[in-house]
């Protein structure tokens, strides 16, 4: 989820973020979730040398975190679309070619919907569901305008 705040910027100064992801989904998690889970992990030597996929709670479509964000800051945010040859020009301004090549290959995944997957790691784990994209926004609302607070 903390990959949203590289949208904040574009967001209070234009209200709008430009990506190649389309409509595909993914299911970013909560960075806390991440930290719960691999302390859980460290403290319980059977889970170690196993496979784990956490995720967030739900798939979600760029369009659908924007508009979200937007809600919660009580200001209209859009989606645009855009082209994998824009989004690798655009990134090709902040980022060495490599980089930039391997963020348009991520947006790609998620357009095609390979990162959609909602794992049941978390739940595993820790026993509760991760936290949810809306719990996240609320405690970055001062990245994108609004007044942040943890929940």
């Amino acid at each position: 989820m903390s990959n949203a705040l590289s949208w904040a910027n574009a967001i209070r100064a234009d209200g709008v973020l430009h990506s190649s992801t389309g409509e595909g989904r993914i299911a970013f998690i909560h960075p806390d979730d991440i930290a719960e889970v691999v302390v859980a992990v460290l403290a319980r030597k059977h889970t170690r040398n196993r496979s784990l996929v956490i995720t967030g709670r739900e798939a979600l479509s760029y369009r659908d975190m924007v508009e979200a964000i937007g809600d919660a800051i009580g200001k209209p945010v859009r989606y645009e679309s855009m082209s994998d040859r824009e989004a690798l020009a655009g990134a090709l301004l902040w980022a060495d070619r490599p980089y930039a090549a391997a963020l348009v290959d991520i947006w790609r995944a998620v357009r095609e919907g390979r990162l959609a997957t909602v794992g049941k790691g978390v739940e595993q784990q820790l026993g509760r569901a991760p936290r949810s994209f809306g719990d996240w926004i609320k405690e970055n609302l001062g990245a994108f305008g609004g007044r942040a607070r943890r929940s």
